[in-house]
């Protein structure tokens, strides 16, 4: 789609429908082992089993409760909520819980698609990105970690804000507007990832809607009025939803930081967190393009990471930056997707470390939809025309869909229970000290003592300060009148 252009789909025909249902099946069937999974001991218990509100189901108290706490360093009330309400339908039983994660899922990978196509006109890339975000395995966290609703719903209203604000572009007015607001805020509601949201939709402002341009990557949308009077009525419709994104950002530090979570500056340095913030951000990408060795909590390297490779991984990501900015004069998808990617992953990147994870599958969730997009428009514009011409990168796409189903597919195996998951993380990582410490407390729950007590000591071996990070993380206090939350976390329990 061109620069200024806005996209007038076609409706749906029958082959567009299938296509669309098709891809539903197979989510469906690649994650269809999950509803037989239990919770697992990494959170799934502190959110609910252990949980004295949320396992007592729906109740006036526990919204009350959900709008208040800051257990767990967080503050999202609508996820609280979305899981009391999912205690109120299915009890305790898991199943309920990872449907209900399954289904919004679905639902983002269908807000996705539609979004895209409407935005841009062009269905057959839109269906290869949200086929790649709903089978892609990275994302296997995000959908089988009941603890990580937080991360599926928060998507389902920042999708829902994205949808709004292109309807909003297409035809002004203040009640359209107020729906982009209202789905934001909802979003952040559920988790604090949206508050990229409005650097988000300026990226968008330049390609697809083409209100705006890059710095000499030609003209603007040719719409009335002066080019700097063009910018300013866009970046001015952008105050109100940073203003939410402030205030979010405010509560979210505040929570953390009140609870313990935020890491003082003499355990990790700036320049640690400089460092492994470059190498994590090649690591997501690098899992993009081959996704092995998932796991579910990567330590972090502290002072064992080299300031070196920290600064080759920033030289690397600038370079790639400008050569892709040059690219976008002529393909602004490039540009467009690899700063969508850098903006929405900045937040998680441990500048301001919050635990001790180095990266995490779960942040990879929205900024990987620009990697998804420049590669799906770039591979669509490197085919050849014609129908037959074009079979081998239809089939190369086909391909990558089947492998990326494949292992998501085993990926999600390894979430059924305590000992596979951390099991699976000793197996793919490296001084995983968490892992140990997980695998020692759930033994030892289960009675076998001897080997619990051989993780424990690794642990300790590994990371000796973890009993020192545990009492820093204590819990939140609850507000009074409320029943407490019963917790037992691993030492050293990492925060997101």
């Amino acid at each position: 789609m061109s620069a200024g252009v806005k996209a007038t789909p076609r409706s749906w025909g029958g082959r567009e429908i299938a296509a669309f249902s098709g891809l539903l099946a197979v989510l469906v069937a690649v994650y269809a082992q999950v509803t037989d999974h239990g919770f697992v001991n990494y959170d799934d218990q502190v959110y609910l089993a252990k949980n004295a509100v949320v396992s007592h189901g729906l109740s006036w108290s526990a919204i009350g409760w959900a709008f208040t706490t800051t257990t767990l360093g967080n503050w999202f009330p609508a996820t609280w909520i979305s899981h009391i309400l999912d205690v109120q339908l299915f009890g305790l039983a898991p199943r309920g819980h990872h449907l209900t994660s399954l289904a919004i899922h679905a639902a983002n990978v269908c807000l996705l698609w539609i979004w895209l196509r409407g935005m841009t006109g062009a269905f057959w890339r839109s269906a290869l990105v949200a086929s790649l975000f709903a089978l892609h395995p990275i994302n296997v966290e995000s959908v089988a970690w009941v603890a990580e609703r937080k991360n599926v719903l928060s998507t389902l209203g920042l999708l829902g804000a994205l949808i709004a604000y292109v309807r909003y572009v297409r035809r002004p007015g203040p009640a359209r507007y107020a729906a982009v607001f209202l789905l934001m805020a909802a979003s952040l509601l559920a988790k604090a990832m949206a508050v990229t949201l409005p650097l988000l939709l300026l990226l968008l402002d330049v390609w697809p809607l083409g209100r705006l341009r890059l710095p000499g990557h030609g003209a603007g949308s040719g719409r009335p009025g002066s080019a700097a009077d063009r910018v300013r009525r866009v970046l001015l419709e952008k105050f109100p939803l940073l203003l939410l994104s402030g205030a979010s950002s405010i509560v979210t530090y505040r929570a953390q930081a009140g609870s313990g979570y935020v890491e003082m500056l003499q355990d990790l340095t700036p320049m640690m967190r400089l460092a492994n913030a470059g190498v994590s951000t090649l690591a997501y990408l690098r899992k993009a393009v081959w996704p092995a060795d998932l796991a579910c909590f990567y330590p972090h390297p502290e002072a064992t990471l080299p300031l070196w490779q920290g600064l080759l991984a920033i030289a690397v990501l600038v370079a790639v930056a400008g050569l892709l900015l040059i690219a976008g004069r002529q393909r602004p998808f490039l540009a467009v997707g690899w700063l969508w990617f850098l903006v929405s992953l900045a937040p998680v990147l441990g500048l301001i470390q919050v635990g001790w994870q180095a990266m995490a599958d779960r942040y990879a969730y929205v900024p990987l939809i620009g990697v998804f997009v420049a590669a799906s428009w770039a591979l669509a514009g490197a085919a050849p025309r014609g129908a037959v011409r074009r079979l081998p990168v239809a089939a190369l796409a086909v391909l990558a869909l089947v492998g990326c189903a494949a292992t998501t597919h085993m990926q999600a195996g390894y979430w059924r229970d305590t000992l596979v998951l951390f099991e699976h993380a000793l197996a793919v990582t490296e001084r995983n000290w968490f892992a140990h410490s997980s695998l020692g407390g759930t033994y030892a729950e289960r009675g076998d003592l001897t080997r619990g007590m051989a993780h424990m000591r690794e642990a300790m071996r590994l990371n000796g300060r973890y009993a020192l990070k545990s009492e820093r993380a204590a819990p939140a206090a609850m507000p009074p009148g409320h029943p407490p939350v019963q917790q037992t976390l691993p030492p050293g329990h990492p925060r997101r």
